[in-house]
């Protein structure tokens, strides 16, 4: 039991980090993290602490990033693309 309850705060950070690092929403930082949205939304319910995180206003550095992350894979999609 324990070392479930230690994957899943690993699992926790592991979204955070990759939803604030670019992942820009649920479904694609919850695929990012291995976890299906259906357990994001229950951890959602049942820590409040989680959720607070979660919430958290971004940071200009974490915007910056997200930005940047965005820009690179547009402009690779529109490069191999040939737009």
């Amino acid at each position: 039991m324990r070392h479930q309850q230690e994957r899943t705060v690993i699992k926790k950070e592991d979204f955070l980090r990759n939803l604030r690092g670019g992942a820009i929403n649920i479904s694609r930082a919850s695929r990012r993290t291995g976890i299906h949205r259906d357990t994001y939304y229950n951890w959602m319910k049942v820590d409040k602490d989680f959720a607070v995180r979660v919430n958290m206003p971004l940071t200009e550095d974490e915007i910056r990033t997200i930005l940047n992350k965005e820009i690179r894979h547009k402009w690779r999609k529109h490069t191999e693309t040939g737009l």
